[in-house]
């Protein structure tokens, strides 16, 4: 079981051997899912359905990575040994051999413009590879206990790593490019080589001048560091440590410091990195993921487990998506959801919706693209719901959040202007809608409907709704449609009473009615379902995906 924030939106829950590793696919629809079992699982993160299974390992798979640009991937596990994949043929053609101890992490240069790939081991060492030539390149000496991660920088030739030894270190391998010849033959194609720092002809790098710099040693956890990882823009890392915190540090040229700490996890922290550009987002044996707010420095979203503890988190490089393994299994989730909130207006002959925190109206027949009518004040969550009023045009904006739902009231612009919304704030009501000219219905902090006047922030009545409600669309004039676990019901807000209901479309996400009010689609995950006014079913139509609960590997 888990509990938490909502605004976490659940793809996939499966079930597996405990998940040591997770890493996406760039541009494709994978997942790389490392497991304690010692098996390695791609994954369609769309369907949540197995792709292909790898088991060439002997004891658990720590580190897994897909390259940036090429077909290939990169595994290392606790039988001392890095594999190379090829994504397509699903085939190991190379292993790694040189590291003494279990293998943490591996990654390749995030910018692909090098052939190196990075791997932190037990053994208290970081090791750079050439992955194209099956070589060794470099030994990272400098950690004291064990090494347990390794990173690039996104743009530039720089690694963090974190150790048990209390410490974050930032390694320069720009020399090492010097080094490193980007028109050298590449290793042919489906060669199961295994190399080793003496068998590969690489004696040539012990008489060079050493390939690397310790530029920075960054020292305040008070417990072992489990995690550091880049900003993708900014000069800034992100740790995670058994002290039980996260920290912030900034590279300024020669000096690199911390410039603040995040509390609030109660376990150790396994796992932490930047989500975007103001996100980080960190996973602990507490059995929480926690999102924080880079900036302000709080808590954005929070999702529990019940009894799991969670090791790894990774996100997507270009999409709204993280995964987290813990004990039992693989969590997929989309942190922002991809849909905005939008409406119809203007009698069906324009859209607004609200993205970026800008409200933007598109005219059907008339537009080339979206015109931003306002902008938004900062919010802590993405608008959910936005609703026009039939009598005056005004506006309903309502957000994510279950303890703190904030919903605001404006007025539309005439004409487009990216100045801030002169808005009317209110709290603690979710799924803000107009049934009626000049009102608005919500839940309130009881689950109680209640029901307001255009620009008042207090409720002038309140009615119980159907039983389990938990949120609210828009219905005909005069009524609002009830969500609960089972099914959507009618609700007359005169009389205080279910007037039409169905039970054949549970989870319902959206509500979409036609013009006349006299057919609705009832929208959920997998299914669209057609009803008539009185909740009669018309069609039902299943969409791509598929909904049950699965198991990797099922």
């Amino acid at each position: 079981m888990a509990s938490g924030n909502n605004s976490f939106v659940v793809k996939h829950d499966l079930l597996s051997a405990r998940v040591k590793g997770v890493c996406f696919h760039p541009t494709r629809p994978w997942l790389l899912v490392g497991l304690h079992s010692g098996a390695v699982h791609m994954i369609d993160h769309s369907t949540g359905r197995d792709v292909a299974r790898f088991e060439e390992h002997e004891g658990p798979v720590r580190g897994v990575d897909f390259h940036p640009s090429e077909s290939v991937f990169a595994t290392g596990g606790d039988d001392f040994k890095i594999k190379l994949w090829d994504a397509d043929q699903g085939a190991s053609v190379a292993t790694l051999a040189g590291h003494l101890d279990y293998i943490r992490t591996v990654q390749f240069h995030r910018a692909g413009q090098r052939p190196w790939l990075v791997s932190a081991s037990d053994d208290q060492t970081l090791r750079v590879w050439n992955w194209r030539l099956r070589e060794p390149l470099a030994v990272l000496s400098g950690h004291h206990h064990y090494a347990m991660s390794a990173q690039f920088h996104p743009t530039q030739d720089l690694v963090v790593s974190a150790s048990l030894d209390l410490t974050v270190c930032v390694w320069d391998l720009s020399a090492l490019g010097d080094d490193t010849d980007p028109e050298e033959e590449v290793a042919s194609e489906g060669s199961a080589a295994t190399s080793s720092w003496w068998d590969c002809g690489c004696l040539r790098h012990l008489t060079l001048k050493q390939p690397y710099v310790q530029k920075h040693m960054l020292e305040g956890h008070e417990r072992g560091v489990n995690w550091a990882s880049f900003h993708p823009k900014l000069p800034l890392i992100v740790s995670g440590s058994d002290d039980r915190t996260v920290r912030i540090w900034r590279m300024d040229g020669s000096r690199a410091f911390e410039v603040d700490q995040l509390r609030g996890h109660t376990n150790n922290v396994c796992c932490v990195m930047f989500g975007g550009d103001n996100r980080i987002v960190s996973v602990s044996e507490d059995r929480t993921i926690r999102v924080w707010d880079m900036e302000a420095r709080t808590l954005l979203q929070l999702y529990r487990r019940e009894q799991a503890r969670f090791w790894i988190v990774n996100m997507h490089p270009t999409q709204h998506l993280l995964a987290a393994g813990d004990d039992f299994g693989l969590l997929v989730f989309k942190l922002e959801r991809e849909r905005p909130a939008m409406c119809l207006a203007d009698q069906r002959k324009s859209l607004l919706f609200v993205r970026d925190r800008e409200l933007r109206k598109f005219e059907f027949g008339r537009d080339a693209s979206a015109r931003v009518m306002c902008t938004f004040r900062r919010s802590s969550h993405p608008a959910r719901s936005i609703g026009v009023n039939p009598g005056d045009g005004s506006i309903l904006v309502g957000y994510d959040g279950d303890d703190d739902a904030v919903y605001e009231q404006l007025t539309m612009p005439q004409v487009p202007d990216r100045a801030p919304a002169d808005v009317r704030r209110g709290l603690g009501l979710r799924s803000p809608v107009f049934f009626e000219p000049g009102k608005f219905a919500g839940l309130d902090k009881d689950s109680n409907i209640a029901i307001h006047a255009v620009g008042s922030a207090e409720a002038a009545t309140t009615h119980p709704p159907p039983k389990n409600t938990d949120r609210l669309f828009r219905g005909p004039p005069g009524l609002v449609c009830c969500r609960s676990d089972v099914g959507v019901a009618l609700f007359d807000v005169a009389k205080e009473a279910a007037v039409a209901e169905t039970t054949t479309a549970p989870n319902v996400k959206h509500v979409v009615w036609d013009g006349r009010y006299e057919r609705a689609a009832l929208l959920s995950k997998d299914v669209i379902t057609v009803v008539t006014r009185g909740m009669e079913p018309l069609a039902a139509v299943k969409v791509a995906g598929g909904g049950e609960r699965a198991g990797v590997g099922g």
